[in-house]
């Protein structure tokens, strides 16, 4: 996928103004979601409202709770594991599509933030 595409680009402007990321906390892990082929899918949020916004609105999962994540540690936290392998950026309980983009692309766009 091409960064340049509008949600991610809007994506990653929200997190460089924040400085963080937010995601919901399920139990004593986060919430993600097996890949087809192997390795997990990582849900993530540029902004609070969102993830809020997902939490308030999902009857699958009536105890998330919502984390905030600087974006110095989630580097340290997350791309350490290898089990992930994408993130879906800002999902949302509505649609049926989510925007996914790579382990790789993610960390390349949150060095570039970090500058």
């Amino acid at each position: 996928m091409n960064i340049e595409y509008l949600p991610a680009k809007l994506f990653f402007k929200e997190v460089a103004e924040s400085q963080s990321l937010w995601l919901a906390r399920q139990g004593q892990g986060v919430l993600a979601f097996p890949c087809r082929d192997g390795g997990l899918s990582l849900s993530v949020w540029s902004d609070r409202k969102k993830v809020e916004a997902y939490i308030k609105s999902t009857n699958d999962y009536k105890d998330l709770q919502l984390i905030e994540f600087p974006i110095f540690n989630f580097e340290i936290s997350f791309f350490d594991n290898s089990e992930i392998i994408e993130f879906q950026l800002n999902p949302t309980t509505t649609g049926l599509k989510v925007l996914v983009i790579d382990k790789e692309e993610f960390k390349e766009n949150l060095e570039r933030i970090k500058r």
